[in-house]
């Protein structure tokens, strides 16, 4: 069911290169999307 309203679809990943990956991907979604990448003390 519409809504009118716009989600954001969010994606952390556990290294830059991976988020790096990804956008180069997600550059051509149809949705709003944001993503971020764990620095080296938020790893487990």
């Amino acid at each position: 069911m519409a809504s009118g309203l716009a989600y954001w679809i969010v994606f952390c990943f556990g290294h830059p290169r991976r988020e790096a990956g990804a956008r180069r991907v997600l550059v051509q979604a149809t949705v709003p999307v944001a993503t971020a990448a764990l620095g080296p003390t938020q790893r487990s």
